[in-house]
């Protein structure tokens, strides 16, 4: 069966996690400020892009951005593009006229690759308008109709004599792939619903996590990944004298209870937020800013609680596995070519 492997994106973690598959619910948690939706457009969105189109395998991204405009989600794209090929470490502000920084020079290079940019934008589907659940599953339903239809199964009859008619997703191309990302889900919207009420966030976020186990990942096989913050009592004194600070189901922000449903859960983890000076081993203070961890939390099909430590680059939305800590010649070479040290 293909899939959207992840041995070239991380290869320690594919080790353990093959990759991005079909039928698959994932979740990104962490703390503010970790980093989460600057992974969940990294490794979904973007990798997505990158491994599909070089592996000639049909897809679409469908991009629910709850929390930032469209605009914005293509400058840090643009922005990471221009880093990688010019090594310049460019803000929003700066990249929109607002602050000072960018020359003409900066700009033209950005020309050299907007066809490529323009060629995502047909694959990478991003919504900024769309908040609320059933909003979420109708857009995903309006996106995939050009690639296949829906298929009624005979009629079973239950116990009681019911009619029972499962409905199932026949992609025209069988290796079609949909990868759906919400983003966060803290920002879901209420709605009124005729069937459920759906009248606060908390039933908001159940809602959507029902229609994505029965629905999108069921009936559609898609790939979903949630960004789902940790509740902001996990961050208080209280848990940083415990040393209870790394992310966990238990303090999944705004609905716990969903948390059952996720079949994999990533845990990111920023040590230098609570002023951890080491950690597994690591010196945080020869990485600066750029140090996290990416725990696997919960692993429905294989083994959790992996903790593996990333390179993170905050203006290009790019992550990279480190070396192990006890290799110090690889880590030196490696923050060189970093120009940290």
């Amino acid at each position: 069966m293909r899939f959207i492997s992840i041995e070239k994106l991380f290869p320690d973690l594919f080790k353990v996690i093959p990759g991005w598959i079909k039928g698959t619910y994932y979740c990104i948690t962490g703390a503010t400020g970790t980093g989460k939706s600057k992974f969940a457009r990294y490794a979904f969105a973007e990798w997505t892009y990158k491994y599909c189109k070089e592996n000639n395998i049909p897809f679409i991204v469908i991009y629910f951005a709850l929390e930032e405009s469209v605009d914005f989600f293509w400058s840090t794209i643009i922005l990471g593009k221009l880093n990688e090929r010019t090594g310049k470490n460019f803000t929003y502000y700066q990249y929109k006229g607002f602050h000072e920084g960018m020359e003409a020079e900066d700009y033209l290079e950005i020309d050299k690759f907007m066809p490529e940019i323009e060629d995502m934008k047909k694959y990478i589907k991003v919504y900024d308008d769309v908040s609320n659940p059933t909003g979420l599953l109708r857009t995903i339903e309006d996106e995939l109709k050009p690639y296949g239809k829906l298929v009624k199964s005979e009629p079973i009859m239950d116990e009681q004599g019911n009619a029972i008619v499962h409905k199932t997703f026949v992609y025209d191309n069988p290796d079609f792939h949909a990868v759906v990302v919400a983003d966060h889900l803290g920002l879901l919207s209420p709605e009124a619903n005729k069937f459920a009420l759906v009248n606060n966030l908390h039933l908001a976020i159940s809602k959507w996590s029902e229609y994505v186990v029965k629905l999108v990942c069921k009936r559609y096989n898609c790939i979903v990944a949630n960004v789902h913050q940790q509740e902001m009592a996990g961050e208080n004194n209280d848990n940083f004298k415990l040393n209870r600070l790394e992310p966990s189901e238990a303090k999944l922000g705004d609905n716990k209870i969903i948390g059952r449903d996720y079949m994999v859960t990533f845990g990111l983890f920023n040590p230098a937020k609570y002023g951890l000076t080491r950690y597994f081993d690591y010196n945080i203070r020869d990485f600066g800013k750029h140090f996290r961890s990416l725990s696997l939390i919960k692993h429905r099909n294989g083994e959790p609680e992996v903790l593996k430590a990333l390179w993170f680059e905050g203006i290009g939305n790019k992550f990279e596995e480190l070396p192990n800590p006890d290799n110090k010649q690889e880590i030196e070479v490696f923050l060189k070519s970093k120009s940290i040290k």
